[in-house]
């Protein structure tokens, strides 16, 4: 088997695909959004939707992993834009959704100690959310992050279908 010629953030596969010139295209973007990243705080996100609702997507980052195509076969849309910008009032953006208010937040594959959904919420989702930021955390960041962490639903699973279950549920 042949790796595909992919983007990388780091040790963290972002995009890959059979077509060089997509990658190169893909880089192209990140690099700018890099560059913006001095005039707002950038997150390494990725905008999701499920039945109209928006939210972060922080479980992984490659783009064709096959818990992502999983969800996206059970409905999850996921925004071409693996990054959002914070934005003031509680809103987050992204290249090609624009702004958007989050109400769920899928976190990454922690120890889920036996249990099949886990749910973060306060402080522990503030604290987590921090770590996707780029550069420097900033007292405005926190005080952003924990009056939006209340209103967010935080979920993990170990599998898709239960997570998605959970997200439905909690979002109706």
């Amino acid at each position: 088997m042949r790796r595909l010629p992919s983007c990388y953030l780091g040790p963290a596969q972002l995009y890959g695909a059979r077509d060089v010139g997509a990658v190169l295209g893909r880089l192209e973007r990140y690099v700018r959004r890099f560059l913006e990243s001095g005039d707002a705080p950038l997150y390494f996100f990725n905008a999701c939707e499920v039945d109209g609702h928006r939210g972060l997507y922080g479980r992984d980052f490659f783009t064709r992993s096959s818990f992502r195509r999983k969800l996206a076969g059970l409905g999850m849309i996921f925004a071409e834009d693996p990054f959002v910008t914070r934005e003031e009032g509680g809103a987050f953006s992204c290249a090609d959704w624009g702004l958007f208010r989050p109400e769920f937040v899928v976190h990454t594959a922690f120890s889920l100690d036996g249990e099949t959904v886990a749910r973060w919420e306060g402080a522990s989702l503030v604290a987590w959310m921090n770590t996707y930021r780029f550069g420097k955390v900033t007292p405005d960041d926190l005080k952003h992050l924990t009056s939006l962490s209340s209103l967010l639903v935080g979920v993990n699973a170990t599998e898709p279908e239960p997570l998605m279950s959970a997200l439905k549920g909690s979002l109706e």
